[in-house]
């Protein structure tokens, strides 16, 4: 049975669709970023659930997401799960012009 969101099976292929769009875009010097940092340590389940937030702000705000983690979380990040984008793989300096950060929040 497929996931149904208001009662509308297609609401889950729009949020896919667009989750997809914004972790991909054409040219991501150009596209609207959200940093989303974690500042502190904390276990599997406490980081994906920090990360599952801003997954949820970005789609919401319609920004790419860019994860700024420590080395940790990266290495089970990068052993565990297929990367966030293929086309944006870090931020810039030029990149923070159009960059919102929301590592104070959490």
């Amino acid at each position: 049975m497929p996931c149904e969101i208001n009662g509308n099976a297609n609401s889950e292929h729009h949020i896919l669709n667009k989750g997809f769009y914004l972790q991909n875009p054409k040219n991501c010097t150009q596209s609207r970023k959200l940093l989303c940092g974690q500042r502190a340590r904390c276990g599997m389940g406490c980081e994906l659930h920090h990360i599952g937030i801003c997954l949820f702000l970005a789609l919401g705000t319609n920004r790419t997401l860019i994860l700024d983690t420590d080395v940790h979380t990266k290495r089970l990040l990068e052993h565990t799960y297929l990367p966030l984008s293929g086309t944006c793989f870090g931020i810039t300096p030029k990149d923070l012009d159009n960059a919102a950060e929301i590592s104070s929040m959490f």
